[in-house]
């Protein structure tokens, strides 16, 4: 069974794993962009760092699977109420999503 199907229990845990991966990394940031020593070096020390681009690779990557879930979701609410053609907001869900996650992952590993 996958994500966008059952009970809603897995779509709920996954939303709220990938939240906590976002969090985290947004308390992260905050840190670095708050402290005293806040230079393009220290950033892109931060990013250099092998353990940082995985983290922020799959950070990246399940707040893309999060989005692509939300709007299928969303499509899930509102299809017949707004008679859009069934899968346009996943569709579109997912083009935005790969979009973000390539580019976001091209600046991370280039």
């Amino acid at each position: 069974m996958g994500l966008m199907s059952g009970n809603g229990t897995r779509q709920w845990l996954f939303q709220r794993l990938s939240n906590a991966l976002v969090v985290v990394f947004g308390i992260v940031m905050i840190k670095v962009l708050v402290s005293s020593e806040l230079s393009h070096e220290s950033l892109s020390a931060l990013f250099a760092g092998q353990v940082f681009q995985i983290y922020a690779g799959i950070t990246l990557l399940f707040a893309c699977f999060n989005s692509i879930l939300a709007g299928w979701q969303i499509e899930g609410d509102y299809q017949k109420k707004l008679h859009i053609p069934k899968n346009l907001l996943t569709t579109v869900a997912v083009v935005v999503s790969l979009t973000y996650l390539v580019c976001g992952l091209m600046l991370l590993f280039r």
